[in-house]
């Protein structure tokens, strides 16, 4: 969300979805803007693309954040769904009364929302084709512009597009190809940033569990895994092409960090102990028989 330097004030939304399995659920959504007609279209167009949650259904709550900082979902009371998802506007009407005067127009609400400057470009992002790749939710076509976001100058704007990334790539086994095209970018990101950018520790630990979560030595707990969703499902899966499919991702990320550790040896001594942890533990999964079991596949 691009304001500058106006004053701003923290929102949390509450996102209904209808997952998989066809439970509904309510996420929370933070955003920070200069009025709540802004902080609404920023929550909803971020719920519109967490496709990990399922099915969007809309906003069911609104309403200034109870501090001024965000609070850890396990505190924060999760609302009950209505039976209907309300308006916008009786959801904003429900505002403080000391916002009717400050509404802004449709003009600054669209400029608010712009996509702000950026640090810096990310060099080769184009040459990657990623609508010929796909993640869990369909193609991978929305990638770049996320990775994009990474390199904002705006904290709010980095950090959706970090939980835009994480969520959409969360599931290695079947978004794995995607993840190893991201590798690269990821790290040179982690690389590149200034010291102070706060996303650096949380992108480096993801890319710690991700290059954990590589290992294809143990194929019987793939297997295993498969055949439980199997079962689940009733027998709607095919067992054999799935762990296939699997493996060939598991390798794919792993090689992604193999090729990368001319940027790991530079960021394992970086001056933030969070990051340089991350890293260490990444070279020592390299140097592990993870390494040799994704050379050898």
């Amino acid at each position: 969300m691009s304001e500058g330097m106006r004053t701003t004030t923290l929102f949390l939304a509450w996102a209904a979805f209808r997952n998989r399995e066809g439970f509904e659920i309510v996420m929370p959504i933070w955003a920070r803007a200069s009025h709540p007609e802004i902080a609404y279209q920023f929550a909803l167009r971020n719920a519109k693309g967490m496709l990990w949650h399922g099915a969007f259904l809309g906003l069911c709550e609104f309403q200034e954040a109870p501090t001024s900082d965000e609070t850890d979902e396990s505190m924060l009371e999760r609302p009950v769904l209505p039976h209907s998802i309300p308006t916008k506007d009786a959801l904003l009407v429900r505002m403080d009364k000391k916002w009717n005067s400050r509404r802004p127009s449709a003009e600054q609400v669209e400029a608010a929302l712009a996509e702000p400057p950026v640090l810096f470009d990310i060099p080769g992002l184009s040459d990657v084709k990623w609508d010929a790749l796909r993640h869990s939710y369909g193609t991978a076509s929305n990638i770049p512009d996320h990775l994009r976001g990474l390199a904002s100058v705006e904290h709010q704007w980095r950090d959706s597009s970090l939980q835009m990334l994480l969520g959409l790539l969360d599931h290695q086994s079947e978004s794995g190809q995607v993840m190893a095209a991201c590798i690269p970018f990821l790290l040179w990101l982690l690389a590149n940033w200034p010291p102070h950018i706060e996303q650096r520790e949380e992108l480096a630990e993801a890319l710690h569990y991700e290059a954990d979560s590589a290992d294809v030595r143990d194929i019987d707990q793939i297997q295993t895994k498969w055949e439980t969703r199997s079962k689940l499902l009733r027998g709607g899966i095919a067992v054999a092409e799935m762990v296939m499919v699997e493996i060939e991702n598991r390798v794919a990320v792993a090689r992604a960090f193999l090729n990368a550790r001319e940027v790991l040896r530079r960021l394992e001594h970086d001056e933030n102990p969070v990051v340089a942890e991350a890293i260490r533990g990444i070279q020592k999964i390299i140097e592990s028989g993870f390494a040799l079991a994704a050379r050898a596949s």
